[in-house]
């Protein structure tokens, strides 16, 4: 392997993946600088020996100076619900270019590192999960903000470094909001489920990382796109039971027809007009729900990055339930 570069800058390293990678990156020797908001919680990276840059990627001026001498970055901040199309592409597209151009001006820089989605390619087939190669057709503006933002990169970028591009599947670990209501779920022990089961690529969040600083580091990755996911094609009634198998928990599955979750959607967009409701019961997500596979293969990441999971998904799914009982999240 070629020796790990010595300086990261992170966009989006007090959010969930941003946090795993880096301390990913400490354990491997890196020095990291954090670009965070003024406002930004930042208790998710407490004791760490991290350098914090106060500014915003959507604003050039707030950080041009500090990431001159930087090696990577690791580009992974961006917005993943937001109540316009507007507002995804302000930050993933525009954003993304702003920072991009930046980059392209410092000379020590290696690789820029996108953390994309598989969004941007859109869904699956039935047996035919996604590769890099595989037409891009997203369906969601998020989905079209984070394909548009791979191409604000790679225009930004040019002249300057290589830009590498990884799409994950859906992430969990420790520390994971997004799934944490479907494990309280089967706690009580029901659980809710779209009528007719979707099938989903999932990857552990330390898995992510281990994949994401690999792609900045070795120079193979220059140029090149990675789907990323366990390889465990997951049912979600499987996946509720592998949580309530790791919660010693009995769990009934309740088939919601669509008609029902349109409803629930429709009382949810007047909520969210008055400033509460879910941001997961949206319009535009039941476009992600109505698709039947969600699936991705990482085979590429697995040749050229010498990369595999370090765990099972049940395992996973374990160390994520035991984590949520101890915090008290449970």
């Amino acid at each position: 392997m070629e020796r790990a570069c010595r300086t990261a800058f992170v966009t989006g390293g007090n959010g969930f993946v941003g946090s795993y990678l880096i301390r990913t990156l400490l354990e491997r020797g890196y020095q990291v600088r954090a670009l965070v908001r003024a406002s930004s919680d930042l208790s998710i990276l407490d004791d760490l020996d991290i350098e914090f840059v106060i500014g915003n990627f959507t604003d050039p001026r707030s950080y041009r100076d500090e990431i001159a001498g930087s090696d990577v970055i690791f580009h992974v901040a961006g917005v993943t619900g937001a109540r316009s199309k507007e507002a995804y592409w302000d930050v993933n597209v525009d954003g993304s270019r702003y920072l991009a151009e930046a980059c392209s001006e410092i000379q020590s820089l290696k690789r820029f590192v996108y953390i994309s989605s598989i969004a941007a390619n859109g869904p699956s087939s039935e047996g035919q999960p996604l590769n890099e190669d595989d037409p891009t057709v997203p369906i969601t503006p998020y989905g079209e903000s984070k394909l548009a933002g791979e191409v604000a990169c790679r225009e930004g970028l040019v002249g300057g470094c290589p830009l590498t591009i990884v799409r994950p599947g859906i992430v969990y670990g420790p520390g994971d909001q997004n799934l944490l209501k479907a494990f309280q779920l089967v706690r009580r022990g029901i659980l809710p489920l779209r009528m007719g089961d979707q099938c989903l690529s999932l990857i552990h969040a330390d898995d992510l990382a281990d994949l994401i600083e690999r792609a900045g580091r070795l120079d193979i990755a220059a140029g090149r796109t990675y789907m990323a996911s366990d390889q465990t094609y997951c049912w979600t009634a499987d996946m509720a039971r592998q949580i309530a198998s790791a919660l010693d928990r009995r769990v009934i599955l309740v088939p919601i027809p669509d008609m029902l979750l349109w409803a629930v959607v429709g009382v949810n967009w007047f909520l969210r007009k008055m400033g509460a409701g879910s941001a997961i019961l949206t319009r535009t997500r039941m476009k992600d729900f109505a698709e039947r596979y969600w699936t991705c293969d990482s085979a590429r990441a697995r040749r050229e990055l010498e990369w595999s999971p370090a765990r099972t998904q049940e395992e996973g799914i374990r160390d994520t339930a035991d984590w949520y009982q101890r915090m008290g999240w449970l």
